[in-house]
């Protein structure tokens, strides 16, 4: 699913907070984290192995564990390494960026990831083992949503620190944000059900999105 970038502006792209790690690019690394991922999506998190991942990524179980310690760990990389291969996560510019096309820029990700299929896969897992391991749904939970709304959360105290915005609380306004982004196409995919919307709806609502949120602390900067 594609939705467009705001007036055909480039998208800003995330990258790896910790991009400057070499052992992150690592070839045999990434190896185990796209073999993971897609075990994790088969077979649930309690019914994949080390072994079985080991396997499918043609190294040693030895080599899983020197690389990221735990099956628990590598699975919050795999949840990590798909926000940041589909551009979220993102480094915000809080000098030069224009705020509604940042905000843009991360609802636009945000979304086009949730409307994916392997996500939707991925979240009605969780939700299937919530009461039989609720551990990994809080492993998704804090890799994913809460460390999502946390980069958003210090983007817009950045925003509130120079004047532009009124904000008296921005962990609520970066929930709020989200949860208005994530709306009906979203629930649909989850769902499995077709999302129903057409890309232009989606690029509309999107920007409607960030204009009522814009309007509702204040901004104070251009029209973008």
């Amino acid at each position: 699913m594609t939705i467009p970038s705001d007036n055909g502006a480039a998208a800003s792209r995330s990258t790896d907070s910790q991009s400057g790690d070499k052992s992150r690019t690592n070839p045999r690394r990434q190896r185990i984290i796209r073999a993971a991922a897609d075990l994790f999506l088969d077979r649930g998190f309690v019914n994949t192995s080390v072994d079985q991942i080991a396997d499918q990524a043609q190294v040693s179980k030895q080599t899983v564990y020197s690389h990221f310690g735990s099956k628990e760990k590598l699975f919050i990389a795999a949840v990590e390494s798909r926000c940041v291969a589909t551009g979220l996560f993102p480094t915000f510019n809080r000098a030069g960026a224009d705020p509604r096309r940042a905000l843009y820029a991360m609802a636009r990700d945000f979304a086009g990831m949730l409307l994916e299929r392997d996500s939707a896969r991925l979240l009605r897992l969780c939700y299937a083992g919530a009461e039989t391991h609720p551990e990994v749904s809080a492993l998704f939970f804090e890799s994913g949503p809460a460390r999502l709304s946390q980069v958003l959360e210090d983007y817009l105290r950045g925003l509130a620190e120079a004047g532009l915005v009124t904000l008296d609380n921005p962990r609520f306004a970066a929930l709020q944000f989200l949860y208005m982004v994530n709306g009906e196409p979203m629930f649909r995919v989850n769902l499995g059900l077709e999302r129903g919307w057409t890309d232009r709806e989606l690029e509309d609502y999107l920007n409607s999105c960030v204009d009522f949120f814009l309007r509702g602390c204040s901004y104070r900067g251009g029209a973008g």
